[in-house]
Order: structure tokens, then sequence, then C-alpha cells
């Protein structure tokens, strides 16, 4: 199962994300790619800005949808 977080390197996210890797979920973080530290490696960064309406469709599209 693919799962999609906006943002993801929150406090709930850094608690959440490692228990969704841990559960087999294929897990997307679409963020502005300023807080990596918190992430796990198998996890995918998809890096934008939501409030882009441009940038969050194009990325889901070329990334999670394929």
């Amino acid at each position: 199962m693919k799962v999609l977080f906006i943002g993801g390197t929150g406090l709930i996210s850094q608690a959440v994300s490692p228990l969704a890797v841990e559960q087999g979920i294929e897990l997307y973080l679409f963020n502005r790619g300023q807080r990596g530290e918190f992430v796990p490696d198998e996890v995918k960064l998809i890096q934008g800005d939501i409030r882009n309406p441009a940038e969050a469709p194009k990325y889901c599209e070329t990334t999670i949808l394929t």
C-alpha cells in the first residue's frame, strides 16, 4: 500500500513514519525538504510546496501514481 504524508517531519509524523514503514507501507513524504533528519531511510521524499497548486498534482502523478 502506498501512503502520502503531507509534511511528515513534525512531532506526530516522527513517531508515525517509522511505524508505517515497519508495517510494510510504501511511505511518501511531500514537504519542502527543510527537515530531513527525522525521515527513515525507506521513505521516499517528494520535495515541493503544498501551497503551490501546480506542484502537488505534478509530483504525485509522476512519483506516486506510477
